[in-house]
């Protein structure tokens, strides 16, 4: 059975007490809330895998409650359960998005597979969204590197290298995914960038230059605003992957820990990528004069912290590197 961080929502202190201490012996994790103010401030506070709601507190709605969280945290699945026998209450509740609806008093084995359900089928349900998702967010970065196969292949691994390294940097999984996905858009607004830039092997002129230098804004325009946690992400990733931690880097010349996080380890897999790949305008580094060439910028270009990462997680950088050379080779 997957476990989960479940607040319960009762105003019933007995009942809560009750339910908790049935659900936290089958391994879950369980936070209290006399109300839906509570219960806000506990998901504000912390996110979690579930909410269960009584449909009766006090002078509030549960389904209220659950109909406000469900549009201010998304993320969290919601379970009814309470002592009235009503169709249309029922109904109600499975209209909201309710996973289940169990009726007091419960069984703890029928507890347990209610929640279980309910687990399950937001995993489902999250499983197929990401999978969808994932695939428009790699179309969307793919648009912007169609122009050969190799530029292509680029925001793959480097999107795959900047995952590697927010492990090492202590970045949990789900966040470790967010940086993969978001960081497949990063070069999304070379789209706003003509062709006869983008792939000349000659050296570009001052106006040239300059028109390369806005992709940064430009992906930031395109993803900013949308609302989704994962596009702003993208859109931070996009703004700044090209900064630099002695303020050198563009668009906005920020410093140090001014430049957030995600956008100093993109920073770091992208160039990386760029030295070790065939360009039209510069042949491909070896894994080791790329890695010293990011060690020469140690603490003026690149943060010294997210170069340890790299450093350490030699063998992982590399697995990703040759293994989509293997199959680059393979399908010539």
């Amino acid at each position: 059975m997957p476990l989960a961080d479940i607040v319960i929502v009762d105003d019933d202190t007995g009942m809560r007490s009750l339910l908790r201490t049935l659900l936290e012996r089958g391994g879950h994790t369980c936070r209290e809330a006399a109300d839906g103010v509570e219960a806000r401030r506990l998901l504000d506070e912390r996110p979690a895998e579930l909410l269960l709601c009584d449909v009766r507190l006090g002078g509030e709605s549960g389904l209220d409650v659950v109909r406000e969280l469900a549009g201010s945290h998304p993320e969290t699945a919601a379970l009814m359960i309470s002592g009235i026998e009503d169709p249309e209450v029922w109904e109600e509740a499975l209209e909201l998005g309710c996973y289940g609806y169990l009726t007091k008093p419960v069984p703890e084995s029928a507890l347990a597979i209610g929640v279980a359900n309910a687990l399950r089928r937001r995993q489902l349900e999250r499983n197929v969204l990401t999978s969808a998702y994932e695939e428009t967010v790699r179309r969307l970065a793919l648009a912007a590197e169609y122009r050969d196969v190799e530029t292509g292949r680029h925001v793959e691994r480097m999107s795959s290298y900047c995952a590697v390294l927010a492990r090492r940097l202590g970045v949990d999984e789900a966040g470790c995914e967010e940086i993969r996905l978001a960081a497949l858009l990063h070069d999304v607004g070379k789209i706003g960038i003509p062709d006869s830039i983008l792939a000349t092997p000659d050296a570009l002129t001052d106006e040239e230059w300059h028109a390369v230098r806005r992709h940064p804004e430009l992906g930031h325009r395109l993803l900013a605003g949308s609302g989704s946690p994962l596009l702003e992400l993208a859109a931070s990733i996009a703004l700044t992957h090209h900064e630099r931690v002695n303020g050198s880097g563009y668009p906005r010349g920020l410093r140090g820990e001014e430049i957030p996080l995600e956008g100093r380890i993109a920073a770091v897999a992208d160039v990386f990528d760029a030295l070790t790949s065939e360009r039209v305008y510069q042949a491909a580094h070896t894994a080791d004069e790329a890695r010293a060439m990011l060690e020469a910028g140690r603490g003026t270009l690149f943060d010294a912290a997210v170069l340890d990462a790299f450093q350490a997680a030699h063998d992982e950088i590399e697995a990703v590197r040759l293994g989509d050379r293997a199959g680059s080779a393979q399908e010539r």
